[in-house]
C-alpha cells in the first residue's frame, strides 16, 4: 500500500458511519451499513455508482427480509407457547376425566351386580312361596332405585366419554398447531440466514465499490500531479 492509499483509507475510516438505531440492527446489518458508508466516503457515488446502488438496493431488500423473518420467528415462538399450554391444560383435564370415568364405570358395575342380586333375591322369595305382592313390596322399591341410579351412571359415562374425546381432539389440534409453528420457525430461520448472507454480499459489493473509488481518486490525483510537474 502506498502512502497515498493509506491516506485515502484513513480519510474513509474517519467518517462517522453509525446511526441512531444501530443497536437494533444485527451485526451483519451494521457491517453492511458501515461498508456502504465507507464506500460513499471514498467517492463511490462518483467512481462506482452502479456497484454502490446495487449494494444499497440489496441492503434494503435484506433489511426488509430480516425484519419480516424476525417477526415471523417471534410469532412462531408465541404460537408454540400457546399450543404447549393448550396441550398441557387438555392433558390435565384428560387425565382427570379418565380417572372419573374409571370410577363411574366401577360404580355402574357395582349397581349392575346389585340389580342382579335383587332379581335373584326376588326369585328365591317366590320359590319359598311368598305371595307375589309381598315379593314386589320387598324388592320393587330397591330395584327401581337401582335402575334409576344405573341410568344416571350411564348418562355420566356418556358425558365423560364425549368430554374425553373432545380433550383428545384438542390435543391433536395443539399438536398440529405446534408442528405448523415449528415449520414457520424453521422458515423464519432459513430466511434470516439468507438475509444475513445477503448482508455479506452487500459488504463485498460495497468494498468493491470503495476499492474502485480509491483507484479512481488515486488515478485522478496522479494525473493532477503529472500535469503540474515540470
Amino acid at each position: 500500500m502506498t502512502r497515498f492509499d493509506a491516506f485515502l483509507l484513513l480519510l474513509t475510516l474517519s467518517v462517522p458511519v453509525g446511526c441512531s438505531n444501530t443497536r437494533e440492527l444485527s451485526a451483519d446489518n451494521r457491517n453492511a451499513e458501515a461498508s456502504i458508508s465507507m464506500a460513499e466516503s471514498a467517492g463511490a457515488k462518483e467512481y462506482a455508482p452502479g456497484e454502490l446502488e446495487l449494494a444499497k438496493a440489496d441492503l434494503k431488500r435484506a433489511k426488509a427480509s430480516e425484519a419480516a423473518a424476525l417477526e415471523d420467528r417471534k410469532l412462531a415462538r408465541e404460537q408454540l407457547e400457546v399450543s404447549r399450554k393448550r396441550d398441557e391444560r387438555a392433558a390435565r383435564r384428560l387425565q382427570y376425566r379418565r380417572a372419573q370415568l374409571e370410577q363411574v364405570e366401577e360404580d355402574r358395575k357395582a349397581h349392575d351386580l346389585a340389580l342382579q342380586r335383587l332379581t335373584e333375591h326376588a326369585a328365591a322369595l317366590r320359590e319359598k312361596g311368598l305371595p307375589p305382592d309381598e315379593v314386589s313390596a320387598l324388592v320393587d322399591p330397591p330395584v327401581a332405585m337401582t335402575k334409576v341410579k344405573i341410568r344416571q351412571l350411564e348418562a355420566e359415562v356418556a358425558s365423560l366419554e364425549k368430554e374425553i374425546a373432545a380433550m383428545e381432539n384438542i390435543r391433536k389440534d395443539a399438536a398440529l398447531e405446534s408442528e405448523a409453528a415449528r415449520a414457520r420457525l424453521r422458515s423464519a430461520e432459513d430466511r434470516l440466514q439468507a438475509a444475513r448472507a445477503t448482508y455479506q454480499e452487500v459488504s463485498d459489493r460495497a468494498n468493491l465499490a470503495r476499492s474502485r473509488a480509491l483507484d479512481g481518486r488515486r488515478a485522478e490525483m496522479s494525473d493532477s500531479i503529472t500535469k503540474i510537474s515540470p
